[in-house]
């Protein structure tokens, strides 16, 4: 009961931060040039390159599928790396809530899209410029990991 109930918050929420305050969280919706599961596999080859590393990846799908419920593609990437968040430890603890960064991936239909907040509108609550440096910093990480997954 409580891994369907776990597996129902993060479909919700998924759901909600995904249509929510688009222009509060630059949050970016790319269509991807593949089907979804190249999409992944591109992404995932993308990220160790581009110097982050995957904390964990979030399998929606399959977790659903578990309990009987069938959805289209639906993954997440949780990315980061330990001298970025010992940087923002040493910073600020409370925005120590804010790594990973997320990678969202879903089908929709025949389409298959990639999304993911700019990490510099993450850490813009926290009024530092530091910290706005790293997110800044981790924007074009971001931007490369995509542009390196769709050959751009």
């Amino acid at each position: 009961m409580k891994k369907i109930l776990a597996i129902s918050i993060l479909v919700v929420g998924v759901c909600l931060f995904s249509t929510a305050g688009f222009a509060e969280t630059n949050l970016i919706v790319l269509e991807s040039p593949y089907p979804f599961d190249k999409t992944v596999k591109a992404i995932e080859q993308a990220i160790r390159p581009n110097n982050m590393g995957i904390t964990a990846k979030i399998n929606a799908q399959a977790n659903l599928a578990r309990v009987g419920i069938k959805i289209r593609g639906n993954q997440i990437f949780e990315i980061f790396r330990p001298d970025y968040a010992k940087r923002i430890f040493d910073r600020n603890l409370q925005a120590g809530i804010e790594p990973p960064l997320r990678i969202y991936i879903y089908e929709d239909g025949t389409k298959t899209f990639v999304v993911y907040r700019k990490p510099s509108s993450i850490f813009k609550p926290y009024d530092d410029p530091v910290l706005m440096d790293i997110g800044k910093k981790l924007d074009l990480v971001l931007e490369k990991i995509i542009k390196t997954a769709f050959n751009i």
